[in-house]
């Protein structure tokens, strides 16, 4: 995504009143080769970012729990979204 393309994202995240959708990647399990673990109560936060999405009025929020990095990828790079961080 270019640098327009991040301005138009973040103003219409700002202004529109319609939000469209929202994604939640929560990684709690991660493949041992990482070093990284699990990432215990991962679940809280993932709860309450959904909570906070819901207040700034976002009606569609989809979780997406221990995607492997290839799946991440591939849904950032789908050109329907506005990934927002």
């Amino acid at each position: 995504m270019n640098s327009i393309q991040k301005s138009i994202c973040r103003f219409i995240f700002l202004f529109d009143r319609e939000r469209g959708v929202a994604i939640i990647i929560n990684n709690e399990e991660f493949e041992s080769r990482t070093g990284m673990g699990s990432r215990t109560g991962s679940s809280v936060d993932r709860d309450n970012l959904q909570k906070v999405l819901k207040f700034v009025g976002f009606k569609d929020i989809r979780v997406k729990n221990n995607l492997k990095q290839k799946d991440m990828i591939r849904l950032m790079e789908d050109g329907r979204l506005c990934v927002l961080f």
